[in-house]
């Protein structure tokens, strides 16, 4: 977990943080979803879609530059899976919860 909230622009794979863990995947994979109820890769997405909320509601980054710092380069899969997962585009969910200054 340490590993994704340090670097979640990484491309991360099961291998890559299995690795870290020194586990195996299958290992990995099962001890994780018993720690947190999601699967790593899961876990990793919603670390992404947290932040990329934070800074589309803190910061004056344009959603592909969002979407960059976030670990997804293609910015229209970024939108996809935000709309997806959070029901509205990042657009929108900037313009609705942006700060006021």
């Amino acid at each position: 977990m340490e590993a994704i909230h340090h670097s979640l622009d990484k491309k991360w794979g099961l291998d890559d943080l299995a690795g870290i863990a020194g586990m195996s995947r299958t290992n990995y994979s099962v001890k994780f979803k018993e720690l947190s109820g999601m699967t790593p890769l899961d876990y990793l997405t919603y670390c992404r879609l947290e932040k990329a909320k934070q800074l589309l509601k803190e910061s004056g980054k344009s959603v592909p530059e969002v979407s960059e710092a976030i670990g997804y380069p293609a910015h229209e899969h970024f939108q996809k899976l935000f709309k997806k997962k959070i029901g509205k585009t990042p657009s929108a969910y900037r313009k609705e919860n942006s700060e006021k200054v």
